[in-house]
């Protein structure tokens, strides 16, 4: 189980460094403020995939990689992910 944890916080950090430094800060502080509490799963969860989830909506398989979209798809996502991040605290106040 260790091993596992181990793992998706190294992928979620591999994932996260498409979201915005400032997002990658408020994610960790997220996770922190709920360590010992019923929602922390669900938090990391939720953090966790919001740079995937951001990076597909944002940007088409088939151009993932393309140069001259690369740009205004980092600004799509930067912008996807301080949202999810903000619908997420909001769930969590709820």
């Amino acid at each position: 189980m260790k091993s596992l944890l181990c793992f998706v916080a190294l992928f979620a950090l591999y994932l996260a460094l498409e979201c915005p430094q400032e997002v990658r800060d408020a994610s960790e502080d997220l996770i922190d403020k709920y360590r010992n509490t019923s929602h922390h799963s669900a938090v990391v969860l939720g953090t966790t995939h919001i740079p995937s989830n951001c990076t597909k909506q944002c940007v088409k398989k088939n151009e993932r990689r393309v140069s001259s979209r690369l740009q205004a798809q980092q600004e799509c996502v930067d912008t996807c992910c301080k949202w999810a991040l903000t619908e997420l605290k909001k769930e969590l106040v709820l």
